[in-house]
């Protein structure tokens, strides 16, 4: 019981402490998307794809801005001015 109880409160605290953690991004700073498959949101020449993981991709970086509408985000790549 006091095991069950516990992981309840752990699992409470850090699903709150991620959604506070998620609501607040620096619009200026750079944010790599990356997914558990070594691949990484990429925009080439205006097309949005997922690539390989390249760290030193310019493409692969992103500005997250919050949208107008309340709850929403949006992406933009600061190297291709999508």
């Amino acid at each position: 019981m006091t095991r069950r109880l516990l992981s309840f409160f752990f699992t409470t605290f850090l699903c709150g402490t991620l959604y506070l953690m998620a609501q607040d991004f620096d619009p200026k700073q750079g944010y790599r998307l990356e997914i558990g498959d070594g691949l990484a949101l990429d925009c080439q020449d205006g097309t949005i794809t997922f690539s390989p993981v390249n760290k030193k991709a310019p493409s692969q970086v992103w500005n997250i801005v919050k949208s107008e509408r309340q709850g929403h985000w949006c992406l933009y790549s600061p190297a291709n001015e999508v």
